[in-house]
C-alpha cells in the first residue's frame, strides 16, 4: 500500500496535469483532444499480453491503485492491449463476461423471449463495477469516458444491484461491451505467446483485423470533404443531397451506396458513439445546433465550489459527479459544443481524483479500526498466555502463500474480518499433529491454544491444540 503522503503527492501530480492540460482558463478550457482515432493518426494493432503465473491480478476502473478493482484476473489470463503509453499500466479490453453497471435512471430492465436484458433510455457511458464494495455511490468511475452507449442499446442482463440499508435496486449489473476497458499494472502480465493470443481470438471467434475493429484502433475521423473508406457501407434515406461512400477497395462490394440525408449521417465502431467514428459528411452539411444552457453549467460550478470547500471526509463528489455527468448527457456532440464537452469532462475528472482520495482515506480509517480490534483481541489473549492458561482466538482461517508447508513451515493465517471487509491478521497457526485444517479454509473458526503472544508484535505464531468451526449466533 502506497504511503499517504506517496497518494496526496500522486493526486496532486495528476490533478497538475488536468490543469495544465486543460488550459483552465475562465471559463472554458481547451483540453488537449484524445489519441484515440485523430485524423491523419497511423492505425494500431492490438497487442496480447497475459497473466502467466500470476493469480488473483487486479483489473482496475483507472490506471492507479487507488482506483477500485473491477475484476480479479485469473493466472493465464490472456488480455488484448488497447494503449501502453503509461510507463507503469496498460489499458486492455475486459476479458468476456466482465461485468458494468447501469443505474436505473439511464435504463430500463425487459424481458424478450423469457429472458431479461437491460435497454438504455438515454446515453450511458456506463459505470466500472467495484467488486470491493456494494454501495450505491462506490460505481462511480464510467467506463467510457469520451464515448456513450446511444439510447435503446441492448445489453445482457447479469443481476440487479440494491442499496444495502433501504433494499431498493439502483442499478444493474450488466455485461459490458467488447470495446469497455481497465487498466493492469505492467508488472503483473508478460507478452503472450503466438498460441495463447490465437486460443484467446479463437474464444472470440474474431481475427485480429476483426478485434481491431472492435476496439477502434483500426479507425480514423474523416474530416470534411474527404470521403472515408467503411468497410461495411450501409444506406441511410430521408433527405435531398447524396454523398456516395465505397468500401475499403473503392469499388463497394455491390457498387456504390448512397446516404441521403438533411443532416450528417455516422457511422460507428462496435455501436458507440464519439471516439473511434467514422463520420459520412454531406457536401455541404447543414448549420450544427447551437447548445445556450451554459446557464447550467455555471450553476454546477457555483455547487462545484460549495462542494469543494467541504471537509474532505464528508463532502459530496459523487452526487457532484453524477450531476455533471447528467448534464454532460443533455450536450449535444457537434463542433460547436467541443469545448463545452471537454470543460465538464474535466470538472468530472477533477472531482474522480477527490473522491478517490476521499475513498482511500476511508479505507485507511477502517483499516485503523480494525487493526485496533486486532490489537485488542490480542491483548486479552495475552494476558492469559502469560499466566501460561489456555486461550481462544477467534477469526477467519486462510491459506498462507509464505507459510505452504514446502519452502517454509506450514501455517495458516488467522484474520479477523473487520468494517467493509479489511482483514488485519491476528496470527500465523501450526495445525494440531492429528488435525488437518483444510477443509476450515475461509470460515470462521476458534483456535484453542497457550503460547506467549505479544500484541505488539506483527508476527505471533501459535501452536494450535485445537481449531473448530465458530458456532453462528
Amino acid at each position: 500500500m502506497r504511503t499517504t503522503r506517496e497518494t496526496r503527492s500522486m493526486v496532486r501530480t495528476s490533478v497538475l496535469a488536468l490543469v495544465c492540460s486543460a488550459g483552465m482558463v475562465p471559463w472554458m478550457p481547451a483540453l488537449a483532444p484524445a489519441a484515440v482515432a485523430q485524423s491523419g493518426a497511423t492505425a494500431r494493432s492490438v497487442k496480447f499480453v497475459t497473466t502467466g503465473a500470476n493469480a488473483d491480478v487486479p483489473l482496475r476502473s483507472g490506471n492507479y491503485t487507488v482506483f477500485y478493482p473491477v475484476a480479479r484476473l485469473k493466472a493465464g489470463q490472456v488480455l488484448a492491449v488497447v494503449t501502453d503509453e503509461d510507463p507503469e499500466w496498460l489499458e486492455v479490453a475486459y476479458p468476456a463476461q466482465t461485468p458494468a453497471v447501469v443505474f436505473t435512471t439511464e435504463c430500463e430492465l425487459r424481458e424478450r423471449d423469457g429472458k431479461k436484458i437491460v435497454v438504455t433510455t438515454k446515453r450511458s457511458s456506463l459505470s466500472a463495477f467495484n467488486i470491493a464494495a456494494s454501495g450505491r455511490s462506490d460505481h462511480y468511475k464510467r467506463v467510457f469516458r469520451s464515448q456513450a452507449l446511444p439510447a435503446g442499446t441492448e445489453l445482457r442482463y447479469v443481476g440487479p444491484l440494491t442499496d444495502p440499508q433501504t433494499g431498493e435496486v439502483f442499478a444493474y449489473k450488466v455485461e459490458a461491451p467488447m470495446n469497455a476497458t481497465g487498466f493492469v499494472a505492467k508488472s503483473s502480465v508478460r507478452d503472450a505467446s503466438a498460441g495463447d493470443a490465437q486460443a484467446y481470438l479463437a474464444s472470440l471467434g474474431l481475427t485480429v483485423s476483426q478485434l481491431n475493429e472492435r476496439l477502434g484502433l483500426a479507425a480514423a475521423v474523416a474530416e470534411a470533404p474527404t470521403t472515408p473508406a467503411i468497410a461495411n457501407p450501409t444506406t441511410t434515406t430521408g433527405g435531398e443531397k447524396p454523398v456516395t461512400v465505397t468500401n475499403a477497395d473503392g469499388a463497394g462490394a455491390g457498387g456504390e451506396h448512397a446516404i441521403e440525408g438533411g443532416a450528417t449521417p455516422t457511422v460507428t465502431m462496435g455501436g458507440l458513439e464519439g471516439e473511434g467514428v467514422i463520420a459520412a459528411r454531406l457536401d455541404t452539411p447543414p448549420p450544427a445546433p447551437k447548445w445556450t444552457n451554459v446557464e447550467a453549467v455555471k450553476t454546477l460550478d457555483a455547487s462545484y465550489d460549495a462542494v469543494s470547500a467541504e471537509p474532505l471526509e464528508s463532502a459530496e463528489f459523487a452526487p457532484l459527479i453524477e450531476e455533471y455527468r447528467t448534464l454532460l448527457a443533455e450536450v449535444p456532440e457537434d463542433d460547436t459544443t467541443r469545448s463545452v464537452r471537454e470543460y465538464i469532462n474535466a470538472r468530472i475528472a477533477l472531482l474522480e481524483l477527490r473522491r478517490d482520495l476521499q475513498t482511500t482515506l476511508s479505507d485507511l480509517r477502517s483499516l485503523e479500526a480494525s487493526h485496533e480490534s486486532a490489537k485488542s483481541h490480542l491483548e486479552t489473549a495475552a494476558l492469559k498466555s502469560q499466566s501460561g492458561v489456555e486461550y481462544s482466538l477467534a477469526g477467519r482461517l486462510e491459506r498462507s502463500a509464505l507459510y505452504d508447508g514446502e519452502r517454509l513451515p506450514l501455517r495458516y493465517r488467522l484474520e479477523l474480518i473487520g468494517e467493509q471487509g479489511v482483514r488485519t491478521l491476528l496470527a500465523y497457526v501450526e495445525p494440531p499433529k492429528d488435525q488437518a485444517l483444510d477443509t476450515l479454509i475461509g470460515r470462521d473458526v476458534t483456535v484453542i491454544a497457550k503460547d506467549r503472544i505479544d500484541p505488539k508484535s506483527g508476527f505471533n505464531v501459535v501452536h494450535a491444540r485445537n481449531v473448530s468451526e465458530t458456532a453462528a449466533n
